[in-house]
Parts: structure tokens; C-alpha cells; sequence
């Protein structure tokens, strides 16, 4: 029964292949050449349909990223999705966090947070309704009335001010059109350092230390000041030269494309989320030729620890003299990550633009992104809202913009 069932087998692929081979034999070397290569090709399929699945995946990720505009990340349509959902949920929680008008002693919220609420908001396209209140807040919240400077917590002692606080409020304040005052500019400038740099603690003993953290955000606040056209005509100079000098520092105390949290300190440490956001306001400030330290990041790109909750903590004793402070400052990985990993993209060779574009959609789709509405604390989702917006205007992705969910 079986031979008879095998034979009728053979007899109904023989008459289906044989006229097949008749044909591909009658045709020349180089039709014959072809066929064979579709065979090889199908059959190869057949035996690894997983290898091929990758072959067509990185292949449309080639195509994509060639195809594209060079300075627009092509996404996906599932990872347009995720970035437009995760957005339309951290949008209103953010909002929520943000409560500068209530009378809740228990509020977590300081006018750091409040500051990275509002930035991460505006950049999301999103109205500040409590504006006047928030602008009062912070400045109630200043450690002294004579320096434009803050604490993390109000009963900190004057050598616990940190600067890169004041660079959160600068760029927030930037946002809103809100200028700060002739002094508070010159207080500003009078910390930085004659190499370019601004310490962690200015008020302490350890402010022989640079800090990559605080020069970012005082670069960045100072910039997006003079951008917005806020800074008055006869500090204008003052200014310029203070973001030249510290862009000058950014570009030559890196390492390739890593800097150390504190270049100098007696404990060297380099992380990730400090390079991205270094980075990230180089290209923010122009001025340097960034193909070089674009391309070094993106063949190192990080792959653990990138969920929205993964931070990078600092624990280092800034000691001079007899004197000493702690940097204890915990950053958030994945949104300066990303926001670097974005701003790099444009200057990638076609194969880091593929690595480069596989990795994003990786990150974006993971289901804790869609899900970081409900984890962390107020100033970590605030500065994952403020990665992911910046990220949105990087994309091809019309409604990111909006932060509704789908995708045009």
C-alpha cells in the first residue's frame, strides 16, 4: 500500500517538475544560471527560514534609512505607534506631576523637577496653563536672594547648591519667555570656570572639579536663552563668549565619544547617559564638526539597562583640602540615550544608519516605554517625556507630534 502510495507520489511530481527541467534545459546559460539561483534561494528559505527573516529585516532597515531624508529617522509603522502612545500617555501624567499651585507639604515637587516638568511639556507642544505660578515657585524656591541658585532640598546647607539646577531653570524659563535679570546672568557666568566649565557645588571647596552634568545644562540654559532673544543687549558678549568656552571644553575633554562625569577627580568614572546628553548639547549649540564623535557613538551604541526606570548613578567625593562634597546625581538612561543616539543618526554610514535605526525601533517598542506612565518618580518621567518628545521631531512620525496615539 505504501509503494503504490509513494509511486503515485513520484508519478504527480514528475509530471509537475519534469516539464519544469525540460524548459530551464532548453534555455540558455544565462536563464539557467538565474533558475538556479531562485532554486538555491527557495530552498535556503525553506531550511532557514530564520536567517532569511533577518536577511529581509536588515535589508528593509538599508533601505529605509537610504531612502529617507538623511536628517529624519525612518521609523517603522509599529514603532511610530509605540512612540505616539507612549507620548500620549507620559503627556497628561506629566501634567498631573507638575502642581506648583497646590498647598500639599508633601508634594515631591522642588523647582528642579518642576523646572524638568515644564521643559519636558513645552517640548511636547503642550500649553503651561500655571505659568505665572510656576515662574514664582521657582523663584521663591531660590537658595538665596543673591544668587541665581538652588538647592535639591530647601534645608541644604549654601555648599549643597548645584549648578546644573540653574541651567534646568534656564532652558525652562527659555521656554516661557521668561528672562533672568542682569545680575542673575552675571552670576551665572561669574562660576564658570576660565577653561570653559562649571563645577558641580560652586559654593564648595570641591569646585576645583569640573562636572560634564552641570556644564551641559548651564550650555544649554545660557544657549536657549540667548536663542529665544532674552539676554539683554550689554551681557549679550559675556554670553557668547561663555558658551563658546564651554563648547570649546565639551569637544576636547572627551574620549572618542565618552566624557567622565568629573574630568580630573581622583575617581575617574565615565557614563553613558552623561555622554548622550553632552552630546546632545553640542548638537544643540553648533559651531563643531560632529561627524567624527557622531560616528564613534553610534558603534558603540549601549545596549543594557535601557528601561525607563535604568538610571546611572553617581557617588563620587569631590574632596579639596579639608573640604568635600558628595555628587550623588542619578541619571535617567533612556531618554538622553535615545536623544543622543537620534542627533548622531544623520552623520552614520549607511551600515551604522541600519545598526543605528534597529536599535531605536528595539528601544521604542520594548512594552515598558509604553508603559513608563505608570513608573518612576515626577523628574524621571519628566525626563523621559522630554527624550522621547525630542526624539518625535527627529522622526518621520506626524502624530508624535500631537501625542496621539496612531500614526499618519
Amino acid at each position: 500500500m505504501f509503494e503504490s502510495l509513494k509511486k503515485a507520489i513520484d508519478e504527480i511530481f514528475g509530471s509537475v517538475i519534469r516539464p519544469i527541467k525540460e524548459w530551464i534545459l532548453r534555455q540558455s546559460w544565462g536563464v539557467r544560471t538565474v533558475c538556479l539561483i531562485v532554486i538555491a534561494a527557495a530552498a535556503f528559505a525553506w531550511w532557514k527560514p530564520q536567517t532569511v527573516g533577518g536577511f529581509y529585516q536588515q535589508g528593509t532597515l538599508y533601505w529605509r534609512s537610504w531612502h529617507a531624508d538623511s536628517d529624519k529617522l525612518p521609523l517603522s509603522r509599529p514603532a511610530r505607534q509605540a512612540l505616539a502612545l507612549a507620548l500620549s500617555r507620559l503627556t497628561p501624567t506629566v501634567e498631573a506631576d507638575l502642581d506648583t499651585e497646590g498647598d500639599n507639604p508633601a508634594s515631591p515637587i522642588t523647582p528642579w523637577s518642576a523646572s524638568q516638568s515644564v521643559l519636558a511639556l513645552k517640548t511636547a507642544g503642550r500649553p503651561i496653563v500655571g505659568r505665572d505660578s510656576f515662574v514664582a515657585f521657582v523663584n521663591n524656591g531660590r537658595f538665596a536672594p543673591d544668587c541665581f541658585c538652588w538647592t535639591e532640598r530647601q534645608d541644604d546647607p549654601r555648599s549643597e547648591v548645584s549648578s546644573y539646577i540653574s541651567g534646568w531653570v534656564m532652558t525652562a524659563f527659555a521656554d516661557l519667555g521668561v528672562p533672568l535679570s542682569g545680575a542673575d546672568y552675571d552670576d551665572v557666568l561669574r562660576i564658570q570656570n576660565g577653561a570653559g566649565w562649571w563645577p558641580m557645588f560652586p559654593e564648595s571647596g570641591a569646585a576645583k572639579y569640573p562636572s560634564t552634568y552641570a556644564t551641559g545644562w548651564m550650555t544649554l540654559g545660557l544657549y536657549r536663552q540667548r536663542a529665544a532673544e532674552l539676554v539683554p543687549p550689554d551681557r549679550q558678549a559675556a554670553v557668547d563668549r561663555a558658551i563658546l568656552r564651554s563648547r570649546l571644553w565639551l569637544m576636547r575633554s572627551r574620549e572618542g565619544a565618552r566624557w567622565q562625569t568629573h574630568p580630573g577627580a581622583p575617581v575617574p568614572e565615565s557614563h553613558d547617559a552623561v555622554s548622550a546628553f553632552a552630546l546632545h548639547v553640542l548638537h544643540q549649540v553648533g559651531g563643531s564638526d560632529l561627524t567624527d564623535v557622531d560616528r564613534a557613538w553610534l558603534d558603540a551604541l549601549p545596549t543594557q539597562n535601557l528601561e525607563p526606570t535604568s538610571r546611572d548613578n553617581h557617588y563620587i567625593i569631590l574632596p579639596y583640602g579639608n573640604r568635600s562634597n558628595i555628587d550623588r546625581i542619578s541619571d535617567v538612561r533612556l531618554p538622553w540615550i535615545l536623544l543622543g543616539t537620534a542627533d548622531a543618526y544623520a552623520s552614520g554610514t549607511p551600515a551604522q544608519k541600519a545598526r543605528t535605526l534597529n536599535w531605536i525601533e528595539r528601544a521604542l517598542r520594548d512594552p515598558s516605554v509604553r508603559t513608563a506612565d505608570t513608573q518612576g518618580f515626577d523628574w524621571m518621567r519628566a525626563e523621559l517625556l522630554l527624550g522621547l518628545a525630542e526624539t518625535s521631531k527627529r522622526t518621520d512620525c506626524e502624530a508624535c507630534q500631537t501625542g496621539a496615539p496612531g500614526t499618519k
